[in-house]
């Protein structure tokens, strides 16, 4: 599998953070287990399935990076496409999901 490089890593970590303001996407509950430490650890591997691709490999460790591609292509096919529903929601100033007191729970 060829690849070709599209960006630079150092583009896209500014893309990601200062443009679109990735790590806020942590706010919402649905995505609360991830924090910048866990996207950069996406982005590295992102960067070292690339590089594995790029170079001649045995054919189990083609099938090896290929497989890690795939997984990250269901990620973001799949998972990350999860957001444009949020997205209002992470928008809007209302703070329903934040401010509701714990007691309120209690019978």
């Amino acid at each position: 599998m060829a690849t070709t490089k599209f960006i630079s890593e150092r583009n896209l970590r500014f893309l990601l953070y200062e443009v679109f303001d990735l790590e806020s996407l942590a706010d919402h509950p649905y995505y609360q287990e991830y924090n910048r430490k866990m996207f950069d650890m996406v982005l590295e591997q992102m960067v070292a399935i690339q590089k594995g691709l790029e170079k001649k490999r045995s054919r189990s460790e083609t099938q090896f990076y290929n497989g890690k591609f795939h997984a990250f292509r269901f990620f973001f096919s799949y998972e990350l496409p999860k957001i444009h529903g949020l997205a209002p929601r992470l928008t809007d100033s209302d703070r329903v999901t934040v401010e509701m007191q714990p007691e309120l729970f209690n019978d």
